[in-house]
């Protein structure tokens, strides 16, 4: 059964169903309050990043520098998120700060991008 829907899902388009493939109801995330909550916290991390890597006087100083400097600045959204992270995770204590390590350094490199782009402008 499972190689019958396997073979269905790669081989005939989903447009050939009638509509477009998704695997969730076309409204199920609008009504959703906690993910409505984790893309506010997102976006009030991004949008901090983004607003103090646009702050002149990091560009004195060297990419890193500035990264951590900017990182730094934001550290009260992250902190929301990291708390709201750990509080809705399945995840035992140490596996979470293993993976929280990751979204801090995938964090760092964002920022990185960001200042690379803003710098350039």
């Amino acid at each position: 059964m499972r190689k019958a829907v396997l073979f269905l899902l790669l081989a005939v388009p989903m447009e050939a169903f009638g509509q477009p493939f998704s695997l969730t109801p076309p409204d199920a995330r609008s009504n959703d309050p906690m993910y409505q909550e984790i893309k506010e916290l997102v976006q009030s991390v991004s949008n901090c990043f983004i607003r103090e890597a646009k702050n002149k006087a990091l560009k004195k100083v060297d990419l890193n520098t500035a990264a951590y400097a900017v990182v730094g600045r934001c550290a009260a959204e992250r902190q929301r998120f990291k708390a709201y992270s750990a509080r809705n995770t399945l995840e035992h204590p140490p596996q979470f700060e293993a993976r929280w390590r990751n979204v801090e350094a995938d964090d760092l490199e964002f920022v990185k991008q960001v200042l690379a782009v803003v710098r350039t402008q």
